[in-house]
């Protein structure tokens, strides 16, 4: 799933509604783009949305890209995450992303509880089960999982991610970054707990200064320095800080690029034309 050189991957969010039109036609224009895979969010910011693995099954059908669903451990019990995880493989599906979810509390929806039959890391050992025919023929999927820089001592978040590689883990994809700080010290501290699988730099272009504002209290894991919300501040036209915010992550490619394995770009509200632009800049970066 992940065998180029320097894998580009796109985020999409299912749609709040039964018409996948629009996501198949943002997904076409990754295509021409040259996307690696396609990763579907599963219920992000924990509102319903169309399921996660039959959307990436309806990509791959579509375009041909290999599709990463995630699959959180919030809304489904253990047998649940086994059928999704069948259901995945009858697809065609052959990547997955194990989380934990956003947090229920962000839910709109009254009388929603998260489940939590399992934790990220009993998640991944779930789907590494299927993958040495446990409960069943052998599936052969590529896991993946999240890793969070954005806190204040990585040390938490070094020994998780190393409880989920040895449960099976083959990848991990980390939250969006915005100073090159942050990813140095992120991966000083690979580095020294001997952490060697690809991890993906997470790549969120701001639409405007009053999302990079909502984004940076309102959404677990997410920390944008006051320097970048201040520079879509100064702009007052929407355009204006919509382009601004494509500009910034521009920039970040440029500066991770030399230090990265691949990029995790992740389109706002499925903005595509935000994301465009960094799969270009992805490209010429590593020529």
């Amino acid at each position: 799933v992940l065998s180029a050189p320097f894998p580009l991957l796109v985020e999409l969010d299912p749609p709040t509604h039964a018409d996948v039109a629009p996501v198949l036609e943002a997904a076409h224009a990754l295509t021409e783009h040259g996307v690696t895979a396609i990763t579907v969010a599963d219920n992000p910011l924990a509102s319903a949305r169309l399921d996660a693995i039959t959307l990436a099954g309806l990509i791959e059908q579509a375009t041909g890209v290999p599709t990463i669903p995630h699959l959180t451990g919030r809304d489904r019990n253990r047998l649940a995450l086994q059928s999704a995880i069948m259901a995945a493989h009858a697809l065609g599906i052959r990547a997955l992303l194990g989380l934990t979810g956003d947090p229920v509390r962000m839910c709109s929806e009254p009388n929603t509880s998260g489940v939590f039959d399992l934790t990220s890391v009993g998640l991944v050992k779930l789907i590494a089960e299927f993958n040495a025919g446990l409960p069943a023929e052998s599936t052969g999927f590529t896991i993946g999982v999240g890793v969070n820089p954005n806190v204040r001592t990585l040390s938490g978040q070094i020994d998780k991610l190393a409880r989920k590689i040895a449960a099976g883990a083959q990848f991990a994809l980390t939250q969006p970054l915005f100073t090159l700080e942050r990813l140095t010290a992120l991966q000083e501290a690979l580095a020294a707990a001997g952490i060697i699988i690809p991890v993906y730099i997470g790549i969120l272009p701001l639409l405007s200064a009053r999302n990079a504002a909502f984004l940076h209290n309102e959404v677990p894991g997410i920390l944008i320095p006051e320097a970048i919300q201040e520079r879509l501040a100064r702009y007052t036209s929407p355009d204006d800080q919509r382009a601004a915010g494509i500009e910034i992550a521009m920039e970040l490619v440029q500066q991770f690029a030399p230090h990265a394995q691949g990029f995790y770009f992740i389109t706002p509200r499925n903005r595509i034309e935000t994301v465009l632009p960094l799969l270009e800049a992805g490209r010429r970066a590593r020529v």
